[in-house]
């Protein structure tokens, strides 16, 4: 039995600036071929489950749809494929009204969400889980901490973090991978989307070495500086949130912690005798 919780990014913009990219074909490419992926992991085994969440969505519940053949606890539809593909299109089309869509992707509430289904099976059935990622090149500096401690949980509890990243990448998201033993995959060509995951990241992490591997560049482990998002070799630590900046304040921009600096005291002259 496995479980797999696929998180798709569904933040309007960044879907917007893929269009721009690659033209108006991605958007039913990768749609389609998240789809498709999700049926292949239900097709190895009747005992599968598989959870789609929507990360950047409008909606408070990140849970779109889950298919589980082993319980009556989770919502089961009996036509999973065109309900999961309609939920998709909803909460897109969702993100593109609100009127607070930023450029920023938030990830770690739907990636939270989905630990806890894969952990609560994991505790009932014995479950594996692995989580598959479908990033469109968002921003994560400003919920780094977040994220970080999500996939230090994950290694802990063996849930493999996958990613499958169209658009700039992310060093947040190679360090994901290489924390949990996942793989990363950088998508240059939507087409074969689809291609590319049946390959690396369909098969269990015990049959992964059988198979070419995917992404094999340096993970960079360099901090993100909060005030500029940008990687820092040497930074200024807030001693209250942790939060790094790449150059100096007096006060937090984070936690607004005001921070005190104290200035050396002059030594005292010698009396001459």
């Amino acid at each position: 039995m496995s479980t797999l919780c696929v998180v798709i990014d569904c933040n309007a913009v960044r879907w917007g600036s893929a269009v721009e990219s690659y033209g108006e074909a991605v958007y039913k490419t990768i749609l389609s071929g998240t789809v498709a992926f999700v049926n292949a992991h239900l097709s190895l085994s009747a005992e599968n489950v598989a959870a789609v969440m929507a990360a950047s969505s409008p909606f408070k519940n990140p849970l779109l749809t889950i298919s589980d053949q082993a319980t009556e606890v989770y919502f089961i539809n009996p036509d999973f494929t065109l309900h999961t593909l309609q939920k998709l299109q909803e909460t897109l089309a969702a993100s593109a009204r609100s009127e607070t869509s930023s450029r920023l992707s938030h990830f770690s509430s739907a990636l939270a969400v989905a630990f806890c289904h894969i952990n609560r099976l994991k505790r009932y059935f014995g479950n594996k889980g692995r989580i598959l990622i479908v990033s469109m090149g968002g921003d994560f500096a400003s919920e780094r901490n977040s994220l970080m401690n999500i996939f230090f949980a994950a290694h802990k509890h063996e849930v493999v973090v996958d990613v499958a990243n169209i658009g700039k990448s992310n060093p947040i998201l190679h360090q994901a991978c290489d924390i949990t033993g996942g793989i990363h995959l950088e998508i240059e060509d939507p087409t074969i989307f689809i291609q590319r995951l049946l390959v690396h990241c369909l098969g269990s992490s015990s049959l992964r070495s059988m198979f070419a591997e995917g992404d094999s560049s340096v993970v960079d482990y360099r901090t993100i500086c909060h005030c500029h998002g940008k990687p820092v070799e040497i930074g200024y630590v807030c001693s209250v949130c942790l939060s790094v900046k790449c150059q100096f304040s007096p006060i937090c921009s984070v936690c607004n912690t005001v921070h005190k600096i104290e200035t050396l005291r002059a030594k005292k002259r010698r009396r001459e005798e």
